[in-house]
C-alpha cells in the first residue's frame, strides 16, 4: 500500500503495477523497457511529436534508456508517478506525472499509440494516477498544458474535470519554437 506521507520514498512494488482492467495495466517505466518504449516512439513518431516536444529527443534506444533511468530514479525518490501504459503486455502509451512537494502539485502529460486512441485509455490511466496523487500522497493540485489544436487532449483534460485557466505561449525546447497552449488545473476536493 502506498505511503500517504508527502516526499516519502516509494518503491515500484508500493503502487505499480496497477491493473485497470483484464488487459490494461499501468507499470513504472524502467531502463529495461527502453527497447519497447523506443519501438512505441518509432512506430508513432509523427503522431507523438505533433503534441509532445520531448519525443524528438528519443533518437536511439540509448537515449530512451537514459531517460527512463532518470524517470525511475525520480519515482524511487517519490518525485514521479510516471508510468507505461500496457495493453495485453504491449507498451501502448505513457503517462508522465512529476510531483512538486514544495507546491503540492503534480504536472501530467501523456502519449498514446495512434491505434489505441479513442478508447478512453488515457482518461482511465490518468484518473488512477491522479486519485493516488490526491488521496494517498496529499497532492492538492494537478496541472497540464495542451496545444490549442490538440482536440483529443483537450477532451481528456475536460473529461477528467480539469478547468482551463490560461492560454500560454511556451517554447518547445527540442525544436526551439513557440506554440499556443491552454493550461488546465484540477484541484483536490
Amino acid at each position: 500500500m502506498p505511503t500517504d506521507q508527502p516526499g516519502t520514498t516509494l518503491t515500484s512494488s508500493q503502487f505499480y503495477p496497477f491493473h485497470i482492467s483484464d488487459s490494461l495495466c499501468l507499470d513504472s517505466l524502467k531502463s529495461a523497457d527502453a527497447t519497447k518504449f523506443f519501438s512505441l516512439v518509432q512506430n508513432n513518431r509523427d503522431h507523438l511529436e505533433r503534441f509532445d516536444p520531448f519525443v524528438a529527443q528519443y533518437q536511439s534506444v540509448k537515449d530512451v534508456r537514459e531517460s527512463l533511468g532518470r524517470i525511475q530514479t525520480l519515482y524511487l525518490k517519490g518525485k514521479s508517478l510516471s508510468c507505461g501504459i500496457w495493453d495485453k503486455n504491449e507498451l501502448v502509451g505513457y503517462l508522465i506525472c512529476g510531483l512538486d512537494w514544495d507546491d503540492k502539485s503534480a504536472k501530467i502529460g501523456y502519449g498514446l499509440a495512434d491505434g489505441h486512441q479513442g478508447h478512453g485509455i488515457i482518461s482511465r490511466a490518468a484518473r488512477v494516477v491522479l486519485h493516488h496523487a490526491f488521496y494517498q500522497l496529499g497532492i492538492e493540485r494537478a496541472w497540464l498544458t495542451c496545444w490549442i489544436n490538440n482536440d483529443r487532449s483537450i477532451r481528456v483534460a475536460e473529461r477528467l474535470g480539469f478547468k482551463r485557466e490560461a492560454k500560454t505561449l511556451p517554447v518547445d525546447p527540442a525544436r526551439n519554437i513557440a506554440y499556443e497552449s491552454y493550461r488546465y488545473n484540477l484541484y483536490r476536493d
